[in-house]
């Protein structure tokens, strides 16, 4: 709906509100959308996405996602709690060369990799862990 076209429309029913000609139903019609409007918008249901600085829509960091692209980062992370948009991949997680893991990770043979140890069983494959560090 055009801005014009709204302000007529808004106009219209300021007219009928001030005159005492908008009938009891109309007003519960527009009570009751405005109530379900107003509760879907306050849950985030019918809303605008958030868009990446090139005008992209895209999911924010901490949003639920299946796939990088709907993310802005472009990482769609796996957690304890699912799927979620971030900035980082998570450790044990997948990745690509370059792609910075969480906690100071390093992405090895496709793979998050925690950088510190106790064990060399913290380490990912191929790695082992020398003063606390998973080294190659």
């Amino acid at each position: 709906m055009s801005e014009e076209a709204r302000g007529r429309a808004f106009d219209a029913l300021a007219r009928e509100v001030a005159s005492g000609t908008l009938s009891r139903g109309r007003m519960l019609k527009l009570m009751g959308a405005a109530l379900v409007g107003g509760t879907l918008g306050s849950l985030g249901i019918g809303g605008v996405a958030a868009a990446d600085d090139s005008g992209v829509d895209c999911k924010r960091n901490g949003k639920r996602c299946k796939k990088d692209h709907q993310c802005c980062s472009g990482i769609c992370s796996t957690s304890a709690a699912g799927d979620t948009c971030a900035s980082c991949r998570s450790p044990g997680g997948s990745c690509a060369a370059g792609e910075l893991c969480c906690t100071g990770g390093i992405c090895s043979d496709g793979t998050c990799c925690p950088t510190s140890c106790t064990t060399s069983d913290d380490c990912c494959p191929g790695m082992f862990c020398g003063l606390g560090q998973c080294l190659f």
